[in-house]
């Protein structure tokens, strides 16, 4: 496992540093009112990683429905089960013929 997790390390990050290396010329960056000299690989790879974290936002903020639902229903599911093991057993489970081998 571990020679395959090295294997896909090196395979990810040799076209990453090709692209870094290949991109090391400084170019002005202007967000206004900022302006900054960044290589251009600093500048795609900041792109990505805003993207990166945006659409993690996003599908987190998505599934915030569905888990609300799924604690509900299990709250419901729980204090139903708590209810059935605090009932009283019934009188037809203490009949001879449930001691029976």
């Amino acid at each position: 496992m571990r020679i395959l997790r090295l294997i896909l390390v090196v395979l990810i990050a040799a076209p990453v540093i090709a692209f870094a290396v290949g991109n090391r010329q400084v170019e002005k960056f202007q967000l206004w009112p900022y302006e900054i000299d960044l290589p251009i690989f600093m500048v795609v790879f900041g792109a990505l990683l805003a993207g990166l974290v945006l659409g993690a936002l996003v599908t987190w903020m998505a599934s915030i429905g569905p888990r609300r639902r799924i604690r509900a229903e299990t709250k419901k599911l729980r204090a139903e089960l708590a209810a059935l093991k605090a009932a009283p057993k019934s009188s037809a489970a203490n009949t001879p013929e449930t001691y029976l081998p």
